[in-house]
């Protein structure tokens, strides 16, 4: 004789609920009712879309046309676009100005046999020399560090004078109270004040400040557009295809 197993599910009015279930069931009755409305209302809008939609099937036919056709057209006009070819272009290396003279053939082998074998004269010409320009402007760095002095000491060989104030503030004022006798302003870290050893130093840290104006005018565009995050006309590929070495900042 098979035996089968009874469950009794028990219903209980609503007396016999506790103020915590009523609660959860007049909630659940509550959000029911809700989801039964929105749907209702969902269905009157979509009914009444599709009934103002085939009352007018000429501006139906035209929403549903409309986007394929331009698409098309889109399409068309990139086929009768001839792309652009170029040729694979070569740049020469350069090399930028080296802190310790011997390390030149390692780090500008290229460029090694091109620069003279004098070092006085081989930083005068990679720094500005005094036949340039640059000659007559200054250099400003903070902070003030008798360590950071002896490393900032190469560049006096290329600028007028090299400056050091206590920070970054006292920099910016005197960038600005003689910016045209002033090449840039080398910002070290604020903690490099007290320092006693560069080679404590894992990660060197330095901000370059420049004018926001180009010192040296290249045709009607003499302004950076520091303004601009990007490009106000964008064009794909090297800004100045024909440099090496990048192109001015406004263009």
């Amino acid at each position: 004789m098979r035996r089968y197993s009874e469950i009794r599910y028990t219903y209980g009015t609503q007396n016999d609920l506790t103020p915590g279930e009523e609660e959860m069931r007049n909630s659940f009755s509550t959000n029911t009712e809700n989801m039964g409305e929105t749907t209702n209302k969902l269905f009157l809008l979509n009914w009444k879309n599709w009934t103002l939609q085939a009352r007018r099937p000429f501006q139906t036919i035209l929403d549903i046309l409309f986007p394929v056709l331009i698409s098309l057209l889109l399409l068309y006009l990139r086929s009768k676009v001839d792309p652009e070819l170029r040729e694979t272009q070569y740049y020469e290396a350069f090399c930028t100005t080296p802190i310790i003279i011997g390390s030149l053939p390692f780090l500008c082998p290229q460029s090694s046999q091109k620069i003279s074998d004098d070092p006085i004269s081989m930083i005068l010409s990679l720094t500005g020399g005094n036949g340039t320009p640059f000659r007559e402007l200054s250099l400003l760095y903070s902070p003030k560090n008798p360590e950071i002095a002896k490393m900032m000491g190469v560049f006096k060989l290329g600028f007028n004078d090299v400056i050091a104030v206590n920070n970054s503030e006292e920099m910016a004022s005197a960038f600005k109270l003689n910016a045209k006798k002033t090449f840039a302003g080398i910002q070290f870290d604020e903690s490099y004040s007290n320092i006693t050893d560069l080679k404590q130093i894992k990660n060197f840290r330095a901000t370059i400040r420049f004018p926001g104006e180009l010192r040296f005018p290249n045709g009607m565009d003499n302004d950076w557009q520091t303004e601009f995050i990007y490009p106000p006309l964008q064009k794909p590929g090297p800004r100045d295809p024909d440099s090496s070495t990048g192109a001015y900042p406004s263009t």
